[in-house]
């Protein structure tokens, strides 16, 4: 019964370092690179705009 339980908790204690057992696609999400490895929310993109004096100065 030990056994049991300590696998039981070592299952839920490391799921969330492991991640899930399903691979789900981001809703609303567009892949950085071809691979998916990296993605971003629609609508925002890599682009810094330039600034040469910060506006709190």
């Amino acid at each position: 019964m030990r056994r049991i339980i300590a696998m039981v908790m070592l299952a839920v204690l490391m799921g969330p370092v492991t991640g899930s057992l399903v691979t789900i696609d981001p809703n609303k999400w567009t892949p950085v690179t071809e691979e998916g490895l990296m993605w971003m929310p629609e609508g925002y993109s890599e682009i810094v705009p330039l600034q040469e004096l910060p506006s709190w100065v």
